[in-house]
């Protein structure tokens, strides 16, 4: 596949007639709206700076400076959190490459993770959930001589990404790499199959096994990287087949509050199933028999958004500002860690839920950044927003939980670069598991496809990219050639017309004019196909 970028940068003018939507004024799309700073790229880009700085310190500054490995919690500074340091890891590649973290800091934390991981307690390979700085595994419920190949599987992640990016000639990167092979190769992931079911927990002293990895969920990367692993320790391409999409996998045809859902429970679960398989693997390029991922992570959150809007109790008082359920902290009188979703909800809110799906809604997450940005301020502190807050009462918890605080920094840089989606996807063992998988690249996609309009709109809000200060929007040309893009008012009236040159395959298409009246509703029309926008 080709993608080619198609700079439109345009004048024309603006009819001020438009049909009418719903939602709040911002998305309605038929107010009469003075063009605004709200939104403005600078602003946006600055916040976004903020959050992703206070999120690599997190990683760097407030891990344990020995080891290298974050700890699972700001208020626990005894034990060391797994899979989160996995997904942490990305986070020092984002500071590197931000410039904010020096590159031979980066690489030599990273080759503390690994030293410590190579002489801390494994199991048959795997690694332990929590640990303590000494290496030893610190129980994570009933896990006293346990692996968990799911924090495994977060884990290699982060290392095997960082291989891609730390692939420089010096001591610390080669000896970075030289230990990242070392443990993927010792690691049997099949230790954790027993009668063809792939296991979450394989318990060494005991030789039992827990929790079967059964999709949907968040742990289809343990599957991507196991069926990669050296001969003899990968995970069988048929308990992919048979475990992983075995059991009701699959609802072909759908559909939540109009968003089609294939995978998952029917209001699709907390968000961090869109999430943490997913800060690596790009879901843009992720297709097979049964869905397009990139639709099934952003329809979730769509269908997450849409049922904190208008579903939930009204005391609970959520708004397009405050929504987003996923695993949290609780706050207040609700303090307890909970799994919460659209089917189990009790008022509190996770800035990481709305923040991390930054790629599939921009627009809607970031109406959530700029609200906790100026109306939460004790929930923005040292390093960022903290675990959980709660819109009826104004309370917050600001603990930061590793797990949760990771995703932000990388899926913000994910909508912002796509680094983090690069440098894993050009791996040769994610490449060879995904392969295995039946995972392609989309090729039976056309149009705005990456684009959901709001079901309760028919609209697609967009705004300008903080960092190329223009509207972007993905286009997937059969044939690309010659073709012209028009924005027309309700009316049918043409404000803007403009000859690109497509490639045949993904196009990203920018276009933006200073004069162009925002929080209005357009026609935006290439080739055959069309899509319904607001600009902000």
């Amino acid at each position: 596949m080709r993608m080619k970028m198609i700079n439109a940068i345009m004048s024309f003018a603006v009819v001020a007639s438009m049909a009418g939507c719903v939602e709040d004024l911002s998305t309605t799309g038929d107010e009469f709206m003075e063009n605004d700073n709200t939104y403005a790229p600078a602003k946006i880009r600055n916040i976004m700076d903020e959050h992703e700085i206070k999120s690599v310190r997190f990683f760097t500054e407030g891990a344990n400076q020995e080891t290298g490995m974050a700890y699972n919690s700001s208020l626990d500074k005894q034990t060391l959190t797994t899979g989160a340091s996995g997904m942490g890891v990305m986070n020092i590649i984002i500071g590197v490459e931000r410039g904010w973290l020096s590159r031979e800091a980066g690489a030599e934390q990273v080759a503390k993770i690994t030293r410590f991981l190579k002489t801390a307690d494994k199991f048959d390979g795997s690694f332990a959930h929590w640990y303590s700085p000494q290496g030893k595994i610190i129980a994570f419920g009933n896990q006293n001589q346990a692996g968990e190949i799911v924090e495994t599987a977060f884990m290699m992640g982060g290392l095997l990404t960082a291989c891609e990016y730390f692939n420089q000639e010096n001591d610390i990167e080669i000896e970075l790499r030289k230990n990242t092979e070392e443990l993927w190769n010792n690691i049997n992931w099949r230790r954790f199959i027993k009668d063809g079911m792939l296991y979450w927990i394989w318990h060494q002293d005991e030789d039992r096994y827990e929790l079967p990895v059964v999709g949907w969920n968040e742990t289809l990367l343990v599957y991507i990287l196991g069926m990669a692993a050296p001969e003899g320790h990968n995970i069988p391409v048929d308990v992919y087949n048979n475990c992983w999409q075995g059991y009701n996998f699959c609802h072909k045809g759908r559909q939540t509050y109009g968003y089609s859902l294939p995978l998952g429970s029917d209001k699709g679960g907390p968000l961090f199933l869109a999430h943490y398989s997913f800060l690596g693997l790009d879901p843009k390029r992720m297709e097979d028999k049964y869905c397009f991922y990139w639709r099934q992570n952003q329809n979730h959150t769509m269908i997450n958004r849409h049922y904190c809007l208008y579903e939930a109790p009204k005391e609970y008082n959520y708004n397009e500002s405050d929504w987003g359920l996923t695993a949290c902290s609780g706050v207040g009188e609700e303090s307890g860690y909970l799994s919460r979703d659209p089917e189990y909800d009790d008022g509190v809110l996770a800035p990481t839920a709305a923040l991390s799906s930054m790629p599939y809604t921009p627009f809607y997450s970031t109406q959530v950044l700029l609200n906790l940005q100026y109306n939460y301020a004790k929930l923005n502190g040292k390093y960022g927003f903290g675990v959980a807050y709660r819109p009826a009462k104004k309370e917050v918890n600001v603990e930061y939980l590793a797990m949760e605080h990771a995703p932000m920094a990388v899926m913000f840089e994910n909508y912002r670069s796509g680094l983090i989606w690069n440098l894993m996807m050009r791996n040769e063992h994610v490449r060879k598991g995904l392969q295995l998988a039946g995972i392609t690249e989309p090729a039976g996609q056309t149009g705005f496809y990456t684009s959901v309009v709001n079901s309760q709109t028919g609209c697609y809000d967009m705004m300008r990219h903080p960092d190329r200060e223009c509207y972007e929007i993905d286009y997937y040309s059969r044939t690309g050639g010659n073709a012209m893009l028009r924005l027309t008012t309700s009316s049918g009236e043409t404000v803007m017309s403009k000859s690109l040159e497509l490639s045949s395959g993904v196009n990203t298409v920018q276009f933006y004019d200073p004069n162009v009246m925002r929080n209005r509703k357009y026609t935006l029309t290439l080739e055959s196909s069309s899509i319904n926008v607001i600009l902000h």
